[in-house]
């Protein structure tokens, strides 16, 4: 959908009668007709040469405006118009969900936020939005606009045919709808259902949204959804965006394809807990693959990476994949033991409190001069329901 957009369809030229003011100050104006050709040149009454040196000595007429600025403004925002270009957005997550629009200086947009991705897209398309980004006068610019719209409104509405395929692909009901308001064309639509290869069912919305506004990598999203075909994970996947690094996506592939929860896979993506950690632990231990992934991945929502050794330690006292400090806990833990000399990791830390049971145990664990699980099995020599 790049093909060169006219005025009018069909390579048409467009014929519209518009308000020529020859004062500044002057609220209304003559009206004569101007004929915008199929490549955006402008026929008008006025000789626009004679009127621009006039211009120079003081004169004015508002056709200036309208053929230099106006017109221009509105061939570059047709594209948007009938959806064969993406609107500018992004979503931010907080609290609540907003979505931002492309600011232009002393817009609304440059300083508020969109409930919805509709909202955040009609507001680019706004005259008001418009006036502000081209730094025009509202009051033609809304009347070319009107009728450019108009001349396209039949030939750039989705046929039925097309509408329907699109629903088809969409979970919600009238998913295109929404989807066109939001700035998606139905083409975009399919195209974007392409990049869930495996998924036989409607997409949710989140999906689309997320192809067209997330700046995620296409190629590495149809990738990740194939090694675990899902439409929820697909809608969450689709915004995850590309400057996360390779490493990041690559690793939340892999978790991903291993069947884990969306909380459990950023936590150890964050942590930076690669599958070949839960290899290695499944190898030692003769824990699952899975059950390798999940263990890791209750460490890392508490900011924890064992090593192999560490769960060796916590299997033989039945902790292994039972047991996970919080990070509330770890936090507060982290702190205290800032107090001692050469104090411990946040892992090591970890790692203690489990086999000790409470924060108090592992201060005087500390305070014995115990750095580490090892040296607290090696000096002890007993299990945790010991003490």
């Amino acid at each position: 959908m790049t093909q060169s957009l006219g005025p009018a369809t069909a390579g048409g030229a467009l014929e519209m009668s518009v308000e020529c003011r020859t004062s500044r100050t002057a609220s209304r104006g003559k009206q004569h007709s101007i004929v915008i050709e199929p490549d955006w040149t402008v026929g008008t009454p006025h000789d626009l040469e004679a009127e621009r040196v006039a211009t120079a000595f003081g004169g004015f007429t508002s056709c200036l405006e309208l053929v230099d600025k106006v017109i221009p403004a509105v061939q570059r925002t047709l594209p948007l118009l009938v959806r064969h270009q993406l609107p500018r957005l992004t979503r931010t997550r907080g609290e609540r969900v907003v979505w931002s629009a492309d600011p232009v200086r002393g817009c609304h947009c440059q300083r508020g936020t969109f409930t919805s991705a509709r909202e955040a897209a009609a507001h680019l398309r706004s005259p008001a939005h418009l006036a502000k980004q081209y730094a025009v006068s509202p009051r033609p610019l809304t009347k070319v606009l009107a009728a450019v719209e108009e001349a396209w409104r039949v030939a750039a509405a989705p046929t039925a045919e097309a509408r329907a395929r699109a629903d088809r692909a969409v979970r919600e009901f009238k998913g295109s709808e929404s989807l066109w308001a939001a700035g998606l064309h139905p083409e975009h639509v399919l195209e974007f259902a392409a990049l869930a290869p495996g998924i036989d069912e409607p997409l949710p919305e989140a999906f689309f949204l997320g192809v067209a506004y997330s700046g995620v990598d296409v190629t590495w999203l149809a990738a990740a959804v194939a090694s675990r075909p899902d439409p929820a994970g697909a809608a969450w996947l689709a915004w995850v965006p590309a400057d996360k690094g390779d490493a990041y996506l690559s690793a939340l592939q892999d978790w991903y394809s291993l069947g884990l929860s969306r909380r459990q896979i950023e936590a150890l993506a964050i942590e930076g807990v690669t599958i070949t950690a839960a290899e290695a632990l499944a190898k030692a231990t003769g824990r699952p693959l899975r059950t390798g992934g999940a263990d890791l991945a209750a460490w890392a929502l508490s900011g924890c990476r064992p090593t192999v050794e560490h769960f060796q330690a916590l299997d033989r006292h039945g902790l292994g994949s039972t047991y996970s400090p919080s990070r509330a806990a770890m936090d507060r833990l982290v702190e205290v033991a800032q107090r001692y000399p050469l104090s411990p990791s946040r892992t090591e830390l970890g790692v203690l409190l489990s086999l000790e049971g409470t924060q108090r145990g592992v201060e005087v664990q500390l305070e014995l001069g115990i750095r580490s699980a090892a040296e607290l099995i090696g000096t002890r020599r007993r299990t945790w329901h010991d003490s």
